[in-house]
């Protein structure tokens, strides 16, 4: 038994070490390949993005497949709030195109709200609606090193108040929105800067379309999960979003399937995650076998017969009995008139805090006897000075008439309580 024991805490420790180096492990990450999908855990992806939102608002996002075509259909439902990132479905001309933007337009005056993370230029139909021009300017090559940051501005509000944020990065083209109250239109007066770049330039706007608000965000890198891990990256995240108000968020990314979220809920599993990885795999499947081994070289050991235990007797009545069978042969009626008042005296003390032996609370004690048991005052009084005597007087004697007596006295007066 000792070396199985031994061999169990030595395995716990080499696997408690096993788990330990994979936790220290740096993972190999691509810093080159460029996504927001919600299934990347890469820099340059969105799974740990998408994992905050889903965690941080209660159940209240969601990531679905699809674009905007799934979103018109969608937007039949109540009030919610629809998330684009990087996302060029109605970008540029073409009939195919100017249906998209129809839709994309029809889904704002139904109520819905959009939030587009994109440095893709919108239809001309889109941009002529809300009248609004996109353009672009590029940072000089030399500029663009290692560890080079970009500083992102947030215009103060009846909300939040102003606040830069430095975020490291390597995008040599920005884009921009640009706005002129001239050619505004009349649906979309109502819009606000909400973000400029370093340049002054707005790459962040809110504005009211029909029913629905729209927030266009061309600095879409607030998306990556490496920015989301610098300073003020999820602060960011969260005051774009909260843009569009406390709606329900659904995030259409057109990367997964509804295969993939279905198997992605079915794993998330804490073994799921041992399971994945080798070292952590073999560690898991050594213990199982270690604990099988233990089973099978402990099972044989021999057990001492366990003695059978009998269920106690029940003495009270034996108790009783004998009891009875004492004052029977003694015949010494007061002591039992004795006990039987120590138990009257203890119960209305316990039950009702009526203490008969104190003198002077001996009418008020009276009184309340009286309201309790409809004996006359009188009656109740006699009966307890006669029983305050004999429990002082040791040589008095009683006769059975009157022990009798006194003890239906104490049995009428504890039946009340």
């Amino acid at each position: 038994m000792k070396i199985s024991r031994g061999f169990i805490i030595a395995l716990l420790i080499l696997f408690a070490l096993l788990v330990l180096v994979e936790v220290k492990i740096p993972k190999k990450f691509s810093w080159e390949d460029k996504s927001f999908s919600s299934t990347d855990p890469d820099p340059y992806g969105s799974q740990l993005v998408d994992s905050l939102l889903m965690h941080s608002t209660h159940g209240r996002y969601k990531v679905k497949p699809g674009e905007l075509q799934e979103a018109y259909a969608d937007s039949l439902d109540l009030n919610k709030t629809f998330v684009f990132v990087d996302s060029y479905s109605f970008a540029g001309p073409g009939e195919g195109m100017e249906k998209e933007a129809d839709m994309f337009l029809s889904i704002l005056d139904r109520g819905q709200n959009i939030v587009f993370f994109s440095s893709w230029s919108p239809s001309d139909s889109v941009l002529n609606e809300l009248g609004l021009f996109w353009d672009y300017y590029n940072i000089p090559f030399n500029d663009i090193k290692p560890g080079y940051e970009e500083t992102v501005h947030w215009v103060r509000d009846s909300v939040y108040k102003g606040a830069a944020f430095i975020f490291k990065t390597n995008t040599s083209e920005v884009n921009f929105i640009k706005h002129d109250d001239d050619v505004i239109a009349p649906k979309t007066r109502n819009y606000r800067v909400i973000m400029r770049d370093q340049n002054n330039k707005v790459i962040g706007m809110s504005m009211d379309y029909g029913k629905g608000k729209l927030v266009f965000v061309t600095y879409e890198n607030v998306f990556y999960n490496y920015t989301l891990l610098q300073p003020g990256g999820a602060i960011l995240l969260m005051r774009i979003l909260s843009q569009a108000g406390n709606r329900p968020i659904v995030r259409y990314d057109p990367t997964i399937s509804d295969e993939y979220i279905e198997e992605h809920e079915r794993s998330q599993s804490p073994l799921r995650v041992f399971l994945e990885n080798r070292s952590l795999r073999w560690a898991v499947y050594l213990a199982l076998i270690a604990i099988v081994l233990s089973l099978i070289f402990t099972a044989r050991r021999r057990q001492r017969v366990i003695p059978v235990v009998e269920e106690p007797k029940n003495q009270t009545l034996a108790m009783v009995k004998h009891i009875g069978l004492m004052h029977y042969r003694h015949h010494d009626n007061a002591s039992i008139v004795r006990d039987y008042y120590k138990q009257m005296t203890h119960e209305l003390l316990r039950k009702a805090l009526i203490d008969v032996n104190d003198d002077n609370l001996i009418d008020e004690n009276i009184t309340l006897l009286v309201s309790r048991t409809a004996m006359k005052a009188e009656d109740i009084k006699d009966n307890i000075i006669k029983l305050q005597n004999i429990q002082t007087d040791t040589d008095i004697v009683l006769s059975d008439q009157e022990t009798k007596r006194l003890i239906d006295f104490i049995n009428n007066v504890l039946k009340e309580f």
